[in-house]
């Protein structure tokens, strides 16, 4: 079995006693105050990590000074558990950078009941909200009211919920925030946040809580505006030595997706604002024109990607849907506009909306083979296990989208060809939608379990 040997240095203004009876882990190796040597075995087993913890823990509110930690790892650090002792990031570890951090705070929060699971809390989770909502619309438009408003129901109990998560993330771990925002494989998946917020709104107006949703567009608007300048700085202005081109991923088509669900927000709106339509046109048919672009700068980089550093089967993760996705919502969003009562910018742009919606159909249409091909390679013949992750609700979106942009185009462009597909598609949506949330439910109950069981073994140490 393999050891590791973790050097701490722990700087205060406050003298820390020595524990007596120092309690060791793994080796046996003790755990003192000052110079602290601890070896630990490979993932050392809940009862070592249970019986250190809360010795470990005595000496954390007696120091009024942040700990600085200086760790060496002859090892790979993937040995190390990870939470045992309130350490934070892989790269600092394995660098043996310093790492600041506040004892009452960090160290405290990740041993309250779920502080591991909201410290790790995906940025893309608003997925969920996306998913729901657009599954919710196309059975609204296919007059199952009833599936629609249950729909609906979960999409707004999860919107809340999911808000109150992220704010105390951002508040509790601002560290990992922060290190997410710079990170170019999640950052791009907080403009979940906009598309979850602009497709519930759309879903309210349909509703008849106008009101509410032009609070909800107005959200969105400003999150868009400041994201959409924000997270691209931060990703490709702070650098962390890595290259940013080999760590493009699909999570970046949902940056097109953002600015297109604020067009379709607009075109949900018009009917309740006469007096505002003028501008109502001038933002709908600005959101669409930059979301396209976006989509096609996003399919240059990731091509780029492809194409000089490959992509394994474990790489070829869910949000590659949202490719297909981005297109999809370009269809409603352009379809939407399409269908607009008159205003001189959407007057403009009409004919040609027209016509490249339907080009965008055959695009999306032409991606979903593909994708489905992907699927069967990464866990069929590569076996890579089918789990539940959140962003598997990026796959329920693209999905969802993809039925609604189908029965939109189909009605607006009369072609009931392609409605039919949309319908066919919604069922399919259904279908995947129904797997990722029962994977999500148990997820959750199984997590519950699993804190049941550790404060238990906690409980009984102590």
């Amino acid at each position: 079995m393999k050891s590791i040997q973790v050097s701490v240095v722990v700087e205060s203004k406050v003298s820390v006693e020595r524990v007596e009876n120092p309690v060791t882990c793994g080796s046996g190796a003790p755990v003192r105050s000052r110079s602290t040597a601890m070896d630990l075995s490979e993932m050392a087993c809940d009862r070592a990590a249970a019986s250190s913890r809360p010795r470990f823990a005595e000496l954390m509110p007696s120091m009024m000074a942040p700990i600085r930690w200086g760790v060496r790892f002859p090892v790979p650090v993937e040995e190390c558990t990870r939470a045992q002792y309130g350490l934070r990031d892989v790269r600092k570890w394995r660098s043996g950078e310093g790492t600041e951090m506040n004892a009452s705070t960090q160290v405290g929060w990740r041993g309250l009941p779920y502080g591991t699971a909201l410290e790790k809390l995906s940025p893309g989770y608003f997925a969920l909200v996306m998913g729901t909502s657009i599954m919710s619309v196309g059975f609204h438009l296919t007059g199952f009211e009833v599936l629609s408003e249950v729909l609906l129901v979960i999409a707004v109990i999860a919107y809340v919920v999911l808000w109150v998560l992220f704010i105390a993330r951002a508040a509790i771990f601002r560290a990992e925030t922060t290190s997410d925002i710079r990170n170019p494989e999640k950052a791009f998946a907080y403009f979940t946040i906009v598309a979850g917020t602009d497709v519930l709104g759309v879903r309210l107006v349909y509703q008849g809580y106008a009101g509410v949703a032009v609070v909800l567009f107005m959200v969105g608007a400003l999150l868009w505006f400041v994201f959409g300048y924000l997270l691209p700085r931060q990703v490709l202005m702070t650098r962390d030595g890595l290259p940013i081109l080999a760590r493009t991923n699909g999570t970046w088509y949902i940056w097109s997706v953002a600015s297109q669900s604020l067009a379709i927000g607009m075109t949900a709106l018009r009917p309740h604002f006469d007096g505002e339509a003028r501008w109502i046109g001038i933002i709908a048919v600005m959101s669409w024109s930059v979301g396209v672009a976006l989509y096609i700068g996003v399919s240059v980089l990731v091509a780029l990607r492809i194409i000089h550093h490959g992509v394994t089967p474990a790489q070829f993760e869910p949000p590659y849907w949202v490719a297909m996705g981005a297109m999809a919502i370009a269809v409603v969003a352009g379809s939407n506009i399409v269908a607009m009562e008159s205003t001189p910018m959407v007057d403009a742009v009409r004919d040609l909306v027209s016509g490249t919606v339907v080009v965008f159909w055959c695009f999306a249409a032409w991606l979903i083979p593909m994708l489905l091909g992907a699927g069967v390679w990464r866990h069929v013949l590569n076996k890579v296990p089918l789990t539940y992750v959140p962003t598997l609700w990026s796959m329920v979106f693209p999905m969802g989208m993809f039925a609604v942009a189908s029965i939109n185009i189909g009605r607006v462009d009369a072609l009931p060809v392609v409605e039919s597909i949309g319908y066919g598609a919604l069922v399919a949506a259904s279908v995947v939608w129904l797997f990722v949330f029962v994977a999500m439910l148990r997820g959750i109950v199984l997590m519950a379990i699993r804190q049941r069981h550790a404060s238990a073994v906690n409980l009984a140490v102590s």
